[in-house]
């Protein structure tokens, strides 16, 4: 064909169906009808409302610049969001609509129930007959975690900086009320044993003030920083005297210190449980003297 965009396409399909020509072109003729039938090319423009956004919504790019789309069925406990969802045929359309708006291809991590569980079929059902993306291959690279290792999966193929708060990183809606780190911004991992104390030196080479944000993934930590100063005999600065840290607290510990004389920055975790992920970053921000 004369234009690359086709052929990817149709070499997409010949994947899907091992290299015979005649299921790719039954699946290629299925895949235009479904298309017409279902207004494909008009979801683009549908008003889907706002309702569904906490259940299925884009969210950054993984390690290899692919775009993440998260599917959060835990929402539906919210028994209000689930009589919403799926009182009748239409508003359960809208939740297949959405899934297939958003180019979904992928599985969630647990097993949906009742009503959400033949939406859920429904769509999968859809996309795997009409679309060349849910080979038997594509399948083999799934990857399950129970929610106890959901972030520790995460982190595999997503940067921390990317992957959303609820799940154990550090991105969050960025406004004015957060202008400091953006996902543009590293945060190095550190694995933290048990009963060991992990402390973090940020050295400080020029007058200004320093801002950092932390977390550690499940907490049950103790947490302090203090600023050393570089001059013999000064006294060191207690910023945050030792903080025990529980899961139900906030999920990013944040803080900024004034540097009027060169020094350095210690955070300290003291871990007294089990293996811990520990996530920092910080930014230098000059002042006029």
């Amino acid at each position: 064909m004369e234009d690359d965009r086709t052929d990817m396409i149709l070499l997409k399909f010949l994947r899907a169906r091992d290299f015979d020509v005649r299921k790719a072109f039954v699946m290629l003729k299925n895949t235009i009808i479904w298309r017409n039938n279902y207004n494909i090319d008009g979801l683009i423009d549908e008003d889907l409302g706002d309702d569904l956004e906490k259940v299925v919504f884009m969210h950054d790019h993984d390690k290899d610049g692919h775009p993440v789309c998260y599917n959060v069925y835990g929402e539906f406990q919210n028994k209000e969001l689930y009589n919403k969802t799926f009182a009748d045929e239409e508003k359960r359309r809208r939740l297949a609509t959405l899934r297939i708006h958003l180019n979904l291809g992928n599985a969630n991590l647990g097993l949906p129930q009742g009503k959400l569980c033949s939406c859920f079929r429904t769509t999968i059902q859809n996309l795997w007959q009409n679309s060349p993306f849910l080979t038997q291959r594509t399948r083999s690279k799934f990857v399950f975690a129970d929610p106890a290792r959901t972030t520790e999966t995460l982190f595999k193929y997503i940067s921390a900086e990317q992957v959303p708060i609820q799940y154990g990183g550090l991105s969050i809606d960025y406004c004015e009320c957060n202008p400091e780190f953006t996902v543009d911004d590293p945060a190095p991992e550190i694995t933290i044993k048990p009963a060991t104390k992990q402390t973090v030196e940020i050295v400080v080479n020029e007058k200004c003030f320093l801002v950092w944000e932390l977390r550690v993934v499940g907490w049950e930590v103790n947490y302090n920083a203090e600023y050393v100063p570089n001059v013999e005999g000064a006294y060191t600065v207690i910023i945050q005297k030792p903080r025990r840290m529980s899961p139900a607290d906030e999920p990013m510990v944040s803080g900024s210190f004034k540097i009027v004389e060169l020094g350095k920055i210690l955070l300290t975790i003291d871990n007294p449980t089990t293996k811990k992920k520990f996530l920092y970053r910080f930014k230098v921000v000059p002042y006029s003297v």
